[in-house]
């Protein structure tokens, strides 16, 4: 017995320091975000770094930007014509008691351009194009096509990766510039067509009364933070992905909550910056 009670003596002491050493639910949950974060951008940051010798794979970066005019572009220029619309259509209705439809194209620089016009192109850009690089690059990798390029000595960060980092850092200004003419024709339709509160003239003289290039140069900056994130993200979880189908879709759902978190995060912090000290806008005294 005295053997026995000894031997359990010397092991409790180092049963207590493994549970010591094992680190508690609370910790593991909090822990578990930061370590994500942290290889997202470890992801990132590599893939940035591979994008310019990705062209050498010059083919797959038009087939890329080709893939993403042909899927996407209608979609993303139809939404933002949506949301100039909605802003022609408060305005005219938030202005008329006070007698002043006529600047209903004065507003929608603040309404369109510089929070809306961004917010949507974000939204659908994470829905269509976000989601679809989690889905195709998560089938490749379970699949082992990456695996397989590997194999022959293609790097898939380049051919992969940085061939698409490439495809949506040439689409998105041009995308985003095709869909902002949409949004101010999406605010002349309801204001000026379908309401027919003021005139065509009169609309358009008060939209480039107060917009100005400052005003597209920011509406850019936010959306190109935005998409660049979004398509980083999206990459990342199907780069990451493993095992099948099923997990290839929890992916999906994964990258699409983080990156509707990351557009209104850096939507606020472009706001704060640019907008911080004031709205900058000719309006009052």
């Amino acid at each position: 017995m005295s053997v026995v009670s000894s031997s359990a003596r010397r092991r409790a002491p180092d049963q207590e320091k493994d549970q010591e050493k094992e680190p508690s639910p609370t910790r593991t949950k909090l822990e578990a975000p930061a370590r994500e974060v942290g290889s997202i951008a470890s992801f990132s940051i590599q893939a940035v770094r591979y994008a310019p010798s990705s062209l050498r794979y010059f083919a797959e970066v038009l087939r890329q930007i080709s893939l993403l005019i042909t899927g996407s572009l209608v979609v993303l220029v139809l939404l933002v014509t949506l949301i100039g619309g909605e802003c022609g259509l408060f305005f005219v209705y938030l202005t008329r008691p006070l007698g002043g439809t006529d600047f209903t194209g004065f507003f929608e620089v603040p309404c369109g351009i510089r929070e809306l016009y961004p917010y949507m192109f974000g939204y659908i850009f994470a829905a269509k194009v976000g989601c679809g690089l989690v889905a195709e690059i998560g089938s490749m990798r379970i699949s082992d096509e990456i695996d397989g390029l590997e194999s022959i000595g293609i790097d898939p960060m380049r051919y992969v990766i940085g061939t698409r980092l490439v495809a949506v850092v040439t689409f998105v200004p041009l995308a985003f510039i095709i869909a902002t003419i949409g949004g101010i024709i999406g605010g002349w339709l309801v204001a000026v067509v379908q309401i027919g509160e003021l005139t065509g003239a009169r609309y358009f003289q008060g939209y480039w009364d107060s917009q100005g290039l400052t005003d597209t140069f920011i509406s850019l900056v936010k959306t190109m933070t935005m998409a660049i994130g979004i398509a980083l993200v999206g990459m990342y979880y199907g780069f990451k992905a493993r095992g099948g189908p099923v997990q290839v879709g929890n992916a999906v759902a994964r990258s699409m909550i983080l990156n509707l978190i990351l557009i209104h995060a850096s939507g606020a912090f472009w706001s704060a910056v640019f907008f911080g000290g004031g709205a900058k806008y000719p309006l009052g005294g």
